[in-house]
């Protein structure tokens, strides 16, 4: 069977960080790329993070790329209480030695899906900027792409202590001109909300077990997640969630996963609603657009193959 061609558009950021992690350990994916965008961190911070992972887990052969240095429509917000200054604190990884491959972004994914025999599809774990610019510039390209699979958006309102956004999820708020956009585009795209994605939390005790079980990759993971967890428990949460990694293993594995065809909508025009997703649940209304929305996951499953995932880079 021949491998998933798939592209990484991320802002690494400690879940980005294990969603790679995974994408690259995978023998059903062929990473054609990562691309990096400003979300967690700044663009500079968050395309050095994706140099470290690829080079910590020895596939250098993938090229990174840098992304969008700011949304379409206003200034970039970082989340250095929830990611560090660096965006990926907790372990110590060492400055990279591997070079950002030096070409535009647009241009980078252009060539990829012209080259390509067969329609590749877009992990998309941060902001959706990039993707929206691709589009903008090369509508004609929207054909080549199998599926875009979102991490991003919440079919309720967020509550969280110290974040920019009002009640949206991040990813979408940080650019919800894109994220529109992106969820209105004639090609499959599927939400992992958070209303999905904190079914995935892992506990301290897991933490370990990714030190323990998961080599040197699993143990930069477990660090990872103790310095995520430390926001994850100033809003009341007894374990930390893997948001990023949901859109990769549902490639690998749908199986895994309960998803359902719901159209949805992406706020961007609203002072208190800026970057809401409404996902339209009426029973009586079929759907009009390519939109999906992941409803639960196995999480047990999806913490094993994380582990797994970690170990096979010893």
């Amino acid at each position: 069977m021949s491998k998933i061609p798939v592209i990484i558009d991320c802002d690494p950021g400690h879940d980005d960080f294990i969603a790679l992690a995974l994408a690259l350990a995978s023998d059903k994916l062929d990473v054609k790329g990562i691309v990096t965008v400003a979300g967690n961190q700044t663009l500079e911070k968050v395309t050095v993070n994706a140099l470290k992972a690829v080079e910590l887990m020895g596939r250098t052969d993938v090229p990174v790329v840098a992304g969008s240095a700011k949304p379409m429509r206003k200034a970039h917000v970082p989340v250095p209480h929830v990611h560090g200054e660096s965006g990926l604190d907790g372990p110590s990884l060492p400055d990279p030695t591997t070079e950002v491959l030096d070409k535009n972004f647009v241009d980078f994914y252009a060539d990829i899906l012209r080259e390509s025999s067969e329609k590749v599809t877009i992990l998309a774990v941060g902001p959706l900027t990039n993707i929206a610019t691709l589009f903008y510039c090369h509508p004609e390209l929207v054909e080549k792409v199998a599926a875009i699979n979102v991490m991003g958006g919440a079919n309720r309102a967020v509550d969280f202590k110290d974040y920019p956004c009002k009640g949206a999820e991040f990813n979408i708020w940080q650019d919800a001109e894109s994220a529109h956009y992106v969820f209105d585009l004639d090609v499959p795209v599927t939400m992992f909300g958070l209303d999905m994605t904190y079914q995935t939390c892992v506990t301290p005790a897991e933490f370990e077990r990714f030190a323990a079980e998961g080599g040197k990759v699993g143990k930069v993971v477990s660090e990872l997640l103790a310095f995520f967890y430390r926001c994850q428990e100033k809003n009341g949460m007894k374990a930390c969630p893997i948001h990023d990694a949901c859109p990769v293993a549902y490639t690998i594995a749908p199986e895994l996963f309960q998803v359902e065809h719901r159209d949805i909508t992406v706020e961007y025009e609203g002072e208190h609603t800026y970057g809401f997703t409404y996902v339209d649940m009426r029973v009586y209304k079929e759907p009009s657009k390519k939109n999906y929305w992941c409803v639960s996951t196995d999480r047990d499953a999806f913490v094993e193959m994380l582990i797994k995932a970690c170990k096979s880079y010893d």
